[in-house]
């Protein structure tokens, strides 16, 4: 019986469906953190990919704020802010966090 449940269990988590729909999943998330940026630079006159002239400087703040879900749910706010000063550090740029 043991063995017949596992068996299924990496049967379904090894399939393709599901590794296609992760992949999906991940690129979706990596295209909407990529235009959260980009419209958070914009706001302050900058984009992706253009380094901010000195004597034009912008202060960005995230916050730090603690979340909780009630149901286990992953937050993505620490996952943005991750991602947010990762993008940052190639650009090298300045910037406060």
């Amino acid at each position: 019986m043991v063995q017949e449940v596992e068996a299924q269990l990496i049967s379904f988590y090894g399939s393709v469906v599901l590794k296609n729909h992760r992949w999906n999943a991940r690129k979706a998330r990596a295209e909407e953190y990529h235009l959260i940026v980009n419209r958070l630079l914009e706001m302050v006159g900058g984009s992706l990919g253009a380094k901010r002239k000195e004597s034009n400087k912008a202060v960005i703040g995230v916050g730090l704020g603690q979340f909780s879900s009630s149901i286990g749910l992953l937050l993505l706010h620490e996952s943005f802010e991750s991602y947010f000063v990762q993008k940052h550090d190639r650009l090298d740029t300045s910037l406060s966090v």
